[in-house]
């Protein structure tokens, strides 16, 4: 087998160009808005921040927000909707809102349409509470009671973090349900097998300032690096129930732009773990990067994928010390390798 001819890096650089995806910090003045709420009237200690990611978001954005103010929570939260330059009425529907519930409701717009990961973390540096809870404008809480169950279970645990399952529903009508084995607190394994939606996300803020000082050459923070730099920082609890809504609009969602495409995200998405992300995980994500590599060959790829991934196997492992799951993957990998 001929050695690669470029570095881990190139690799990753070259992966993240086919798929859209960049591991680049966001300055300051990229991450500015505006904010469009009264702060005076706003409930002055929210336990809770619930951040709405909202772009262009006119024909969902009511019912996103419809979900989060019918919480039947025990506690004060507040609703803050980051607008990253919407061309539509979103701003607008939004300010509807904002006058029906001006104690709760913020809204910021941003000065620059920074996508979606740069926009949360504009929403995450607005945000007052010690909890953080996230929901994309076109998906939606389907369960008043979801913000004060998690509290409940994250006060009895000591857990930093929460997740639920959600139900995914199709355009064409199909629906389906993200969910894994019920269980007191989420292993990594788990986390690795099952993917539970960002909708059911409610996390420590301290715990996730403590993960990015821990891997500070991870930027911009999508949904696995929420997951495994919360994970390693302390436990994940479980709410074994279906609260949220996940659309599939078959448009923006990187499930929606097809099977491959998908799948070469997901490739970079642990790529980037392995090479940036919390080290107590690294071998697991080199296993999940190798076994996803080995299924994607097996199942055909372009010329210039396969020799792509091929040379991203062949570096990844290289750079990894010896483990009997990496090596188990790496031999069945080595029987499709070009």
């Amino acid at each position: 087998m001929a050695a690669p001819t470029r570095t881990l890096e190139e690799c990753f650089e070259q992966l993240g160009r086919l798929v859209n995806r960049r591991n680049a910090p966001f300055p300051p003045e990229a991450l500015a808005f505006d904010e469009l709420s009264d702060t005076t009237k706003l409930c002055p200690q929210p336990l809770v921040s619930v951040c709405i990611i909202s772009y262009n978001s006119a024909a969902t954005i009511d019912e996103a927000l419809e979900g989060v103010l019918a919480q039947d929570a025990d506690f004060p939260f507040e609703v803050l909707i980051s607008d990253d330059g919407s061309t539509d009425d979103t701003v607008a529907r939004c300010e509807t809102w904002l006058a029906r519930y001006p104690d709760k409701v913020r809204i910021l717009r941003g000065r620059r349409n920074v996508g979606l990961l740069g926009n949360r973390l504009r929403a995450f540096s607005a945000a007052r509470a010690p909890w953080i809870a996230w929901l994309d404008s076109d998906d939606f809480w389907t369960d008043p009671g979801k913000l004060r169950k998690q509290m409940a279970l994250l006060r009895e645990t000591g857990a930093v973090m929460c997740l639920a399952f959600t139900e995914m529903r199709w355009a064409d009508g199909r629906r389906g349900t993200m969910d894994c084995p019920s269980t007191r607190f989420v292993s990594p394994q788990i986390l690795l097998r099952h993917y539970l939606h960002t909708s059911t996300y409610l996390h420590s803020r301290e715990a996730f300032l403590r993960a990015t000082r821990d891997c500070p050459n991870l930027q911009g923070w999508d949904d696995q690096d929420l997951l495994f730099g919360l994970a390693a920082q302390g436990r994940v609890a479980l709410l074994p129930e279906v609260v949220s809504a996940y659309r599939i609009t078959g448009t923006g969602d990187a499930i929606g732009q097809g099977e491959d495409h998908f799948r070469l995200v997901v490739r970079w998405q642990f790529l980037r773990l392995f090479l940036y992300g919390p080290r107590r995980f690294r071998h697991c994500f080199l296993v999940v990067l190798l076994k996803g590599i080995r299924l994607q060959l097996t199942g055909g790829a372009r010329p210039e994928i396969t020799a792509l991934l091929r040379d991203i196997a062949v570096l990844a492992h290289a750079r990894a010390p010896w483990a009997i799951r990496v090596w188990r993957e790496w031999r069945k990998l080595r029987r499709v390798l070009p």
